[in-house]
């Protein structure tokens, strides 16, 4: 009877776990560009049960690129993927936990996805990840990392086998990478790095970029240095996730509609960090918001940019209406992606004054619609999309 009991109780309590319910989890917004680290440990470590919550989490957080760490089984992640609508990805495969990346596939226009130093085994024993994408007209890279872990807090020199010495190394590859591939680009490390930012000289593995804040700037270096309790790798205090930005993209993080997290997912979850472990990770994901820039469209200093073009209702899950003087003159109205990819376009016709924009086939997410007379933008809207 004991067990029966026993058997109730734990049945009772995954069908608890399962039905989780994550809709206070929030980061991802429609006037920035979010990029999100996450180590999931073995996924799917509690198999369809870690499937589920993942599923919910992307869902909630919203943010555009996920950059992931410790994928072991690639079918289920592609699986889940296809379940994912909005969202696409790619994962390394393998021998060893893979790198992966989620993004969200109506904002983000991705050109390529490859790994480099694939034979320094020593510095990486995985190879970083590289993402190129566009996002609202301006271009970005990711490099997603996963460094060797464990280690006794100090760089050995002399042991080019040290836990350490072998993660700086990898930091000394990524900076020469970085300025010999991405010159004046704006590019974001991101990863498990294993290793703490708050370490002092000279045992600490980011020196080459913390020495060089011309050219990079550790967004999380306040997490690091503050609170435990707010630091990505509870179960041994430390915070072990990083994102590393080049100066291009200072300016947007000083926005201060810009922010760094680590992402509590526990604090919506029953059970705590208790279920959160068991079910999905002992790493939690930092997250990254940056300001992102409006796509540059130009338009005609003589005119006003307020000008009788109106867009209802904004924000629209299907239908759009747009409404303008009627007249005579030749007139156009084009609806573009954050990337810049022209996905409507009508011209329109003598004495006409609406028109209606049928949405269907398109993905949730930010669009513009410019407004043409003749051969010069009267106008440029911003559209939200929310599917």
């Amino acid at each position: 009877m004991k067990k029966i009991f026993f058997l109730f109780v734990f049945l009772y309590s995954g069908l608890t776990i399962s039905a989780q319910d994550f809709n206070n989890l929030s980061f991802g917004t429609d006037s920035t560009f979010e990029v999100m680290t996450w180590n999931l440990e073995w996924f799917p470590k509690s198999g369809a049960l870690t499937v589920d919550y993942v599923k919910q989490i992307i869902i909630a957080l919203d943010v555009d690129v996920l950059a992931i760490q410790e994928i072991h089984n690639n079918p289920e992640f592609d699986q889940m993927l296809d379940s994912l609508e909005g969202w696409e990805g790619y994962s390394v495969f393998s021998d060893n936990l893979d790198l992966a990346y989620i993004y969200h596939s109506s904002v983000v226009e991705v050109s390529s996805i490859y790994e480099i130093f694939i034979t320094l085994n020593r510095q990486f024993p995985r190879a970083p990840l590289v993402m190129e994408l566009t996002f609202m007209d301006q271009e970005y890279i990711i490099i997603n990392n996963h460094l060797k872990c464990c280690g006794d807090g100090v760089i050995d020199p002399e042991n080019e086998w040290d836990e350490e010495t072998r993660r700086r190394d990898a930091c000394n590859f990524l900076d020469q990478y970085i300025t010999v591939n991405f010159d004046n680009q704006p590019v974001i490390l991101v990863g498990d790095f294993n290793d703490d930012l708050a370490d002092d000289p000279p045992n600490n593995i980011f020196e080459v970029f913390l020495s060089d804040s011309t050219h990079y700037r550790a967004t999380d270096m306040d997490i690091a240095l503050g609170n435990s309790a707010d630091w990505s790798y509870p179960t041994w205090p430390s915070h072990l996730d990083h994102v590393i930005i080049t100066n291009e993209l200072f300016t947007d993080f000083e926005d201060d509609i810009s922010d760094i997290q680590v992402i509590k997912i526990e604090d919506d979850m029953d059970g705590g960090f208790w279920a959160y472990q068991n079910n999905i990770s002992d790493h939690r994901p930092t997250a990254l918001k940056l300001s992102a820039p409006d796509i540059v469209l130009s338009v005609n200093e003589q005119t006003d940019f307020e000008t009788d073009f109106r867009v209802f209702p904004n924000p629209s899950s299907k239908i759009v209406n747009f409404l303008f003087d009627a007249s005579n003159e030749n007139k156009t109205i084009a609806i573009y992606s954050v990337s810049g990819r022209l996905v409507y376009q009508t011209t329109i016709s003598s004495g006409q004054s609406t028109v209606i924009w049928d949405t269907a086939g398109l993905s949730k997410g930010i669009y513009y619609a410019s407004f043409m007379v003749g051969t010069t933008i009267d106008a440029v809207k911003k559209m939200v999309l929310i599917k």
